[in-house]
């Protein structure tokens, strides 16, 4: 298992991930920290705990719009997949599944 440092919102934390998986978790967290910048700065001022549920919702919502175009998760090749395996690295697979999705979904988005 390896760690990663990230920053979002100016805050830093340090976040396990899978072997492999830190320049990922990187490009995950810049993405999230930007998408918050802009929430932030086109909202007008609020609690960062709200600040993190709004940005949430905004990717959840990207999220959603892909799968409403035939884009989805699949969870059961994840289930498949980590079948047999210990929680940490079902956990880590499933970080990796959602890690290629997302960043699949980010392509299509920054392509409209």
């Amino acid at each position: 298992m390896a760690s990663v440092r990230i920053t979002v919102n100016s805050k830093p934390y340090t976040i396990d991930c899978g072997e492999g998986q830190e320049d990922r978790v990187k490009e995950l967290a810049q993405y999230i920290d930007t998408r918050m910048a802009a929430v932030k700065n086109n909202s007008a001022a609020m609690a960062e705990d709200q600040l993190f549920m709004i940005t949430s919702l905004i990717l959840a919502d990207e999220i959603f719009e892909a799968k409403e175009n035939g884009t989805t998760v699949n969870t059961d090749t994840v289930a498949a997949s980590t079948e047999g395996m210990v929680p940490e690295e079902k956990v880590s697979a499933i970080i990796e599944e959602v890690s290629t999705r997302i960043s699949q979904i980010t392509k299509q988005v920054e392509a409209l």
